[in-house]
């Protein structure tokens, strides 16, 4: 409490004379408002703590009501003045910092110059980006994704024309990297694809260098396309797996998958393969896996290295082998039906999205130190190396007057313990940045998302929007890191958090507009007011493109695409031009975001609809229309209003920030029993609110384990023969 935020410390104001403009109508602004106006005429920070946040609000009220009365903006400078003697100076007499006076002029201030959120003038303090993946769209790739899609598993994909060609990000890059520039953004985030670079391989190769790339011509046009973005004026952060695993490795033959269920089989014979999930041995689950993924790493850091300003090893990890493994929903499938299974996939670290977890950390230390090896033998200046990691704001469903009973609860808590912290604790020391992808809120019901059309407002993909939740996980996550010495990110070597991803699919353009706007005031506030160390935002995306599983239905693009056009034509939305003002302002200003809301509002006042693309975990293959809600009230008589407002952040209790201890207890407890207490007793509970399933007779033990993650938890669970494996040799440039 009264530590100085960036702004150093805080300093009375005086006004040299009055304003030269009439003030604004301050009736018509709401408290949030208020605060960020006031801010901007005292060009100073103003919150001593971040208790204050409810005094501070009552400031804005009394400062509003001398406005109104004198109808100057003088007296509101002298209320706040006196708003700061009497708190700010009593909070930072407690903290022993001494108030020093300074003297502003006053400054032409309307309520639509008025920033609520400011950030700054520096670029390397703070950027802007936008971010693509090779799945989304590249045309000319024969990934897991297009069989996939051609085996029925994406639905809104056949129903669309020029399906396979996806967004010709190959064959005509520059289309989309034009309209990226054209943004003002300082980072490209793009990716390299694994299968087009290595496309013959077999997960039980002995020998990783026989798996380095193949596709030479490939690597080079690579080259090209980051020359090119480079060229427009752009930095690269380049992305080295985004939920795409080569064919080979995706399907592999029925001999390779037999060994690895063998492998099990051997060490417990009680074992049941079908209880892992989908894709059992093969993809991220094989012990190979690692060490074939480092064979391709290092040929694309020793070509493209002296290109990349950034990296990212991995794109949302938990995701990518939750919803694979243990879902089914994604390559290769069929999707599991078995809430048991489904459990045991997600718990057991011998297993399923775990044991993938495991081998991904694995390669990301040694990727880690093959490239700061190859920087310093090179003389490249040093490209920070981080993950993106999906994160969303998580409340059961009884938080909005249903009763469901413990179960909900228990489902967030497990969330918290598998999904938010467990893969960045495995990597922490060896991360320069963590990014952040985070879209919304998900309500939890029996074990998967709820909808409540009438309680939330969704965005197009069916993910709740909450700004707020935004500084909730960031927030946390600070929270939890940020006096941790083993967190790389966070210490004096780091470069701390990045929004790797943040958007929302939106083919109306009616919500996009507050959306963005919403969470730059969010992001804002976790910067200057919280304290967290964010150092870049980067929107998803530019050009509506292929969404995983949803296929074409959902509109994440800042541009839209015909596709019925031969030449896939773009047309720039409104948000296009929105974005391309704040990266050039570095601001968003009160009467941006009034405009924003007030589009939500019309809009809900008159039924206004938009698109939904999915309904839970349900995907469709066209979209429905849900009604525009911001603005009125739910069935409980309470205003939804999803716009960002500091006093509805909430921080993590201590009790959930130690949920990792009891995870790596429970792992402890099972290799003396032989009983998996998580998984076993988080099956159970699943059976409570569904069919009831047959649960598996014995469950693999888990392996011995620290009492707390903090000590190294991958140390203990990262089998020990992967960090001896050789590191095969880098492409010859010669060749």
């Amino acid at each position: 409490a009264g530590t100085p935020r960036d702004c150093g410390h805080f300093r009375r104001l005086s006004i040299a004379g009055p304003p030269a403009m009439p003030p604004p109508d301050w009736t018509k602004l709401d408290d949030v408002v208020v605060v960020e106006i006031a801010r901007n005429l005292t060009r100073e920070c103003i919150y001593p703590t971040d208790a204050m946040d409810g005094t501070l609000l009552d400031h804005a009220r009394v400062a509003r009501s001398n406005v109104n009365s004198a109808g100057s903006i003088l007296a509101t400078c002298k209320a706040w003045q006196k708003a700061l003697d009497t708190d700010a100076e009593w909070g930072m007499a407690e903290a022993g910092i001494r108030l020093e006076p300074h003297t502003l002029e006053p400054r032409n201030l309307s309520s639509s110059d008025a920033a609520v959120a400011d950030f700054g003038d520096d670029p390397d303090s703070f950027w802007w980006g936008i971010a693509t993946a090779p799945a989304h769209q590249e045309d000319g790739l024969d990934d897991a994704w297009l069989r996939f899609a051609r085996e029925g598993n994406v639905r809104a994909w056949t129903n669309v024309p020029r399906a396979e060609e996806r967004l010709r990000a190959w064959s005509e890059p520059e289309t989309d990297i034009r309209l990226a520039a054209g943004l003002g953004v300082q980072v490209y985030r793009m990716g390299v694809d694994w299968g087009r670079l290595v496309p013959h391989c077999r997960l039980d190769e002995p020998d990783a260098r026989k798996c380095r790339i193949q596709n030479v011509a490939a690597l080079e046009r690579y080259e090209r396309i980051l020359r090119m973005a480079r060229g427009y004026g752009m930095k690269v952060m380049l992305t080295l797996f985004h939920h795409s695993f080569p064919i080979w490795g995706t399907w592999p033959s029925a001999d390779v998958l037999a060994a690895a269920n063998d492998r099990f089989t051997a060490r417990d014979p009680h074992w049941h393969p079908r209880s892992s999930g989908s894709g059992t041995g093969a993809m991220w689950q094989h012990p190979n896996a690692a060490s074939l993924f480092v064979a391709f790493g290092v040929d694309v850091v020793e070509r493209l290295g002296h290109l990349v300003d950034f990296w990212v090893i991995f794109n949302e990890p938990v995701i990518y082998t939750s919803l694979s493994h243990c879902m089914g929903m994604w390559p290769p499938g069929p999707p599991i039906t078995s809430m048991a299974v489904k459990v045991n996939c997600l718990t057991n670290p011998e297993t399923g999205s775990l044991k993938a977890q495991l081998n991904m950390v694995a390669a990301h230390r040694r990727l880690y130190g093959l490239i700061r090896a190859t920087e310093s033998r090179r003389g490249w200046r040093m490209a920070p190396v981080g993950v993106a990691h999906l994160l969303m704001d998580t409340r059961p469903y009884s938080n909005y007057g249903e009763q469901s009973g413990k179960l909900d609860e228990a489902t967030e808590l497990f969330l918290k313990l598998f999904a938010r912290y467990l893969f960045i604790d495995m990597l922490r020391d060896v991360l320069d940045f963590c990014g952040i992808n985070y879209y919304g809120e998900e309500v939890i019901q029996n074990f998967e998302p709820a909808t409540l059309p009438h309680e939330v407002e969704y965005s197009g993909n069916g993910r709740g929007i909450s700004a707020t939740g935004m500084v909730n996980v960031l927030a946390q996550f600070h929270s939890r890191y940020q006096d941790d010495d083993q967190a790389r990110f966070v210490g004096p070597s780091g470069y701390g958090y990045v929004i790797t991803e943040n958007g929302i699919a939106d083919g109306s353009d009616l919500l996009r507009p507050a959306y963005i706007i919403e969470h730059l005031a969010a992001l804002h506030h976790a910067r200057s007011v919280l304290g967290v160390p964010v150092r870049g935002y980067i929107h998803w995306t530019v050009t509506d493109n292929w969404e995983w599983a949803d296929g074409y239905c959902p509109k994440f693009g800042l541009v839209a695409v015909d596709r019925d056009s031969p030449s896939l034509k773009r047309h720039p939305r409104g948000s296009y031009d929105l974005y391309r003002t704040i990266v050039g302002s570095r601001r968003v200003t009160a009467s941006q975001r009034a405009a924003a809301w007030r589009t939500i509002t019309d809009q809900s006042s008159t039924n206004g609809t938009h698109d939904v693309c999915r309904i839970g975990m349900s995907t469709l293959d066209r979209p429905l229309q849900m009604r525009i809600l911001g603005g009125t009230p739910d069935p409980y008589g309470v205003v939804i209003d999803w716009r960002f407002n500091a006093t509805r952040v909430t921080l993590e209790s201590a009790g959930a920030r130690r949920a990792s201890t009891l995870l790596a207890a429970a792992m402890a407890f099972s290799k003396t029993t032989g009983i998996d207490p998580v998984a076993h007793g988080l099956a159970r509970m699943a059976t409570l609110s569904t069919a009831r399933e047959s649960l598996p007779r014995h469950l693999p033990p888990r392996r011995p384990c620290p009492t707390t993650v903090s000590n190294r938890l991958w140390r203990v669970l990262v089998p020990a023969d992967t960090s001896a494996s050789p590191l095969p040799a880098p492409l010859d440039n010669g060749r």
